[in-house]
């Protein structure tokens, strides 16, 4: 129950996220583009996401806030 809840509130803002790399960031080589998207999903999106899992696992496992700013 608690990866239906955290994987179904996350999936819209992550569908738009990887929409919007999918448009955006394209190069004429294929390979910089690859690489510049990889880049960005893991300077930017990659932090937010795993503060959020976690910490949502904490919350929804019966966890405090001390709990999940701890994680």
């Amino acid at each position: 129950m608690r990866a239906l809840v955290i994987g179904g509130l996350a999936a819209i803002p992550a569908y738009r996220w990887f929409l919007w790399l999918g448009d955006s960031l394209n190069y004429k080589s294929k390979a910089l583009s690859i690489t510049v998207k990889v880049v960005v999903n893991q300077l930017l999106f990659t932090p937010v996401f795993n503060c959020y899992f976690f910490g949502m696992q904490s919350l929804l496992s019966g966890g405090g806030l001390r709990d999940v700013s701890e994680r």
